[in-house]
């Protein structure tokens, strides 16, 4: 017997994950960052205007299942 999985229980992909963790952020500049998810690999891309907050995005995301590699693209203002 073949039953729907319920959409509460539903599998999301590391990028939707990650996506939801950057919306999640008390930080107003990692809301904007944006990420993709492709054979492993995380994209994370956008601007960010400190190395701080860069390293707080970065976190957030490092525990993903799924995720073998993160490729950090975020521009930060110098």
């Amino acid at each position: 017997m073949l039953t729907a999985e319920h959409p509460k229980h539903a599998r999301h992909s590391p990028a939707d994950i990650a996506a939801k963790s950057f919306r999640d952020s008390s930080y107003q500049a990692i809301r904007g960052l944006s990420c993709s998810f492709r054979d492993g690999v995380l994209t994370i891309e956008g601007h960010l205007p400190n190395f701080h907050l860069n390293q707080l995005a970065l976190t957030a995301v490092q525990d993903i299942e799924g995720v073998q590699r993160i490729e950090n693209k975020v521009e930060v203002a110098r």
